[in-house]
């Protein structure tokens, strides 16, 4: 139910129009324009809940309303009374002339009346309590809970829905008797909240206003209509394979056509002082009263809408020779007729000279005060003659305040109060003369004022505001013009957006030589780099290759000492495809990637304490969610699992989950220190070990100590034996012989540990049979894609029978070897106990010989 969702709903079998649903939509009022969604099917009994951005009406398609519930204070006042609307407006809420735009909308393509539920009825902590005790135990219970936790916007709608319920329609729900169902968004990945805040998408761990996240790495946006799109984007990555090449091909021919790629930069910078999405939100709202400061504000956005039809030719001269469909389809909404209609009705009532570019606060006042043509309205005129005697006045008085006190003063205007008198503290001898008034100090001038200039001032801004005024019929008259061709604007924001965004994918891909990703059934990556750490850090960031593919080699266990990288590694890799399936190139050397339909993980071992949970309880919770969202498409790390509780506890609960997710054929990356994985999951089939190369050097000093990290992932078991915490806890300076118990302990516990490690004929059958299956998947992945002549696939062949009997043959030496000394030992303990057994019976004959020469 995020914000952060966007997208439509997905519809199951038959049901998507049938049914009778109740809606409830709450829509934010900030700029992201993020809404809400939660659904009720009177003849199911199914709740769903979605967050949508613009595609609002597309899930009300695919679940055709009965009701729609709206607050109160998106409706209008004169229409929370009528027929058909119950009439819940609260006392606190002001008037409105009209709807909303989204009621609008709504009501336009539904058909039916929204219906007004109290504002204080939208409530989040109420919908989640109530989501907690309606909801049905099942699997998917944990997963809709910790997913819905931070959905404030559904949520709040599921509060008003089960008021309207429980009021209106006279449906109650027994505990946990309803299936209650969050649906993503349809061609979207889903990325929790928590999954956002380890990966540092858009916000850093650390530091919330440091740019090392993903976002300020891929972030070279000159507009925030583009900084929008991209950091939805970086939160929802498509997953639709056209849109993703679509915006690869764009960054391709962008990388390729220097002209085009700096037209479009210098055309989308003429426009990056205005925030399109935010000047329509002004234009749609209906002012109340007659206001000169309102007036001056819709007067702006005329002048800012000037300029930005202004840009819309340099946009697409530039994408005049565009081939790439999606640079196509973003010129054809640039050049809509209504464009031009637009800027035409805006020529035609206001100067050519009156822009909304930034300058200084006294020109662009006078700029709005001329900027309707002359001899349109007759008392607008008069009014501009009184303001233009009113300026004169002011020069005139400096003049002569300058000749009276021979002062040089300086004369200075302030948007707030008017124009000032400047003067250096220097410049002044004694105190002020009579009349004057000090208003500020600063970098040793004094701004004062005198009795005759704040008259002035007062005329003058009386002369503003008439202006203002006589203007307002004109320009609202022409804004009323203006919204008939509004969808074109909502046109140009959107292409604007999406142009700005692949503008910065192409230029971090030049800059920071970034390749091209392909899209195959694979995960396969040579040479990655962890992009934050490759942009922001001030060292050469170590690559490491990645693979995993469908069933014969998904899940990774990956292992190696404290600080090793691990979790670097798990992240980069999460990092690289997020990117990819942006549609953006990724740091890398080559790059295949599966399209994942989620990113799940278990990062983070801090408590929560806003949910009042264990770094224990939390591990769970997040594991119930993974389990509960996990599919073949979806790609799970998981660092450190149970270590939040006692080790055996620990492995055994990582041991469970592994095994889950093994049968799912989820691409999964396992980092663990539990050793005791490696054995008991190699076996099973689709797991490959890694782990990160460190070396501990130990010194003739037992305090000292060097350990080594390359950083770099290995293929295999890490078979190194030292015991990295211990060699790292002797940096704390604990006492040496307290540190000597705790190696001694280790070695011990490691001893026992690998004897109890006994060989058995199911474990060989286990370590066989993954191999043919290894052998099996390359075959087929042969069998599929390889362009290789005969006689190299011949040579091809033949390396993996060797290679897969050179490891057969090596699995039974070692089972082998496993048994002989598992017999040798058992030999060896036998004649132990038979020796034991002999001296006891020795000693016993020895102690009856003593007893009878003592008796005689």
């Amino acid at each position: 139910m995020s914000s952060a969702r966007a997208g439509s709903v997905r519809p199951s079998a038959g049901m998507e129009n049938m049914g009778e649903w109740i809606c409830a939509v709450f829509q934010s009022g900030g700029m992201g324009q993020e809404i809400g969604i939660t659904s009720f099917d009177r003849t199911s009994g199914t709740v769903r809940r979605v967050s949508t951005f613009p595609r609002t009406l597309h899930h009300l398609f695919l679940h055709p309303p009965v009701t729609v519930l709206v607050p109160d204070n998106a409706l209008a006042s004169s229409l929370t009374s009528r027929p058909g609307a119950r009439n819940y407006r609260s006392s606190n809420v002001a008037a409105k002339d009209e709807p909303s735009l989204l009621v609008q909308c709504i009501e336009a393509k539904t058909g039916i009346q929204c219906q007004a539920v109290p504002r204080a009825h939208w409530n989040r902590d109420e919908g989640f309590t109530k989501i907690q005790e309606y909801i049905v135990d099942d699997t998917q219970k944990a997963g809709v809970f910790m997913t819905v936790h931070s959905k404030y916007f559904a949520v709040s709608a599921a509060s008003a829905l089960y008021h309207h319920l429980s009021t209106v329609q006279g449906i109650g729900f027994a505990p946990g008797s309803q299936k209650i169902i969050y649906q993503a968004a349809e061609g979207t990945m889903f990325i929790d909240p928590d999954t956002a805040k380890n990966l540092e998408l858009v916000c850093n761990a650390i530091s919330p206003t440091s740019k090392s996240n993903l976002l300020g790495v891929m972030n070279r946006t000159q507009t925030k209509m583009g900084y929008r799109v991209l950091k939805a984007s970086i939160l929802q990555p498509s997953t639709v394979p056209n849109i993703i090449e679509n915006r690869l091909d764009v960054i391709e021919e962008l990388l390729h056509n220097d002209a085009m790629h700096n037209g479009l930069k210098t055309a989308i910078k003429s426009i990056s002082a205005f925030d399109i999405d935010n000047l329509l939100a002004q234009l749609s709202r209906k002012v109340s009263r007659a206001d000169a400061k309102a007036d001056e504000q819709r007067l702006s956005l005329v002048l800012a809408l000037r300029s930005i039809t202004k840009a819309i030719d340099p946009l697409t001269e530039a994408l005049r020779v565009a081939k790439s469909d999606l640079l196509v389809s973003a010129k054809e909404m640039l050049l809509d007729p209504s464009t031009k209609e637009i800027e035409r009705l805006i020529d035609e009532s206001i100067n050519e000279e009156a822009t909304a570019h930034p300058g200084r606060a006294l020109n662009q006042k006078t700029l709005k005060i001329y900027a309707v043509r002359a001899n349109t309205e007759p008392m607008l005129d008069v009014a501009r003659g009184t303001y233009k005697e009113n300026m004169e006045d002011i020069h005139t008085c400096q003049s002569k305040l300058m000749q009276e006190y021979k002062l040089p003063f300086g004369l200075q205007y302030a948007s707030d109060t008017g124009f000032k008198l400047s003067i250096k503290e220097e410049e002044l001898s004694g105190p002020l003369p009579k009349g004057f008034r000090l208003m500020s100090k600063k970098n040793g001038k004094m701004f004062v004022t005198h009795e005759h200039l704040l008259k002035l001032n007062a005329r003058m801004k009386d002369s503003e505001r008439e202006a203002f005024l006589m203007s307002e019929e004109i320009v609202n008259k022409l804004i009323d013009d203006i919204v008939n061709h509004i969808a074109c604007l909502y046109s140009i924001s959107e292409a604007v957006g999406k142009l700005d965004m692949l503008l910065s994918f192409a230029d971090i891909s030049l800059f920071q030589k970034y390749v091209r990703p392909k899209f195959s059934t694979s995960l396969a990556i040579k040479g990655g780099k962890h992009p934050i750490l490759d942009k922001m850090a001030n060292f050469d960031c170590v690559p490491n290759d990645v693979y995993l593919s469908p069933g014969s080699h998904s899940f990774l266990l990956i292992q190696g000492a404290n600080m090793a990288g691990k979790s670097t590694y798990l992240r980069q890799v999460a990092l690289l495809v997020i990117m990819a399936m942006c549609g953006c190139y990724v740091p890398a050397d080559f790059a295949s990637i599966k399209i994942q339909d989620a990113v799940l993980t278990r990062l983070s071992n801090d408590d929560s304490i806003e949910r009042s949970l264990s770094t224990f309880a939390q591990e769970m919770a997040t594991s119930a969610m993974i389990l509960g969202l996990a599919t073949k498409d979806s790609l799970i790390l998981i660092d450190e699992l149970g270590r939040g509780t006692a080790p055996v506890e620990g492995a055994g609960i990582c041991q469970a989950i592994a095994e889950e997710l093994i049968r799912r054929k989820s691409f999964v990356l396992f980092a663990t220190h539990f050793r005791e994985l490696a054995e008991t999951l190699g076996p099973f089939p689709g797991v490959d070990m890694l782990h990160l190369h460190s070396e501990v050097k130990k010194r003739s000093d037992r305090n000292q100590f060097a350990t080594t990290y390359s950083y770099r992932v290995v293929k295999g078991e890490d078979t190194n034996d030292g015991h990295y915490g211990l060699e790292l806890a002797k940096l704390a300076a604990l006492p040496q012989d307290m540190l000597d118990v705790a190696e001694e302990v280790a070695y011990k516990l490691e001893e026992a540990q690998r004897k109890g490690h006994a060989s058995s004929e199911s474990r060989f059958a286990a370590i066989r049979r993954k191999l043919l299956l290894n052998l099996h998947a390359k075959l087929k992945k042969v069998a599929e894609i390889s362009t290789l002549p005969d006689k190299e696939l011949r040579i091809y062949l033949d390396s993996l029978r060797l290679e897969t009997l050179s490891a057969l043959k090596e699995a039974y030496l070692q089972h082998h070897r496993a048994d002989e000394e598992a017999e040798a030992e058992s030999d060896a303990q036998n004649q132990d106990d038979q020796e034991g057994e002999e001296d006891a019976k020795q000693q016993d004959s020895d102690s009856m010989d003593t007893s009878s020469d003592d008796e005689e």
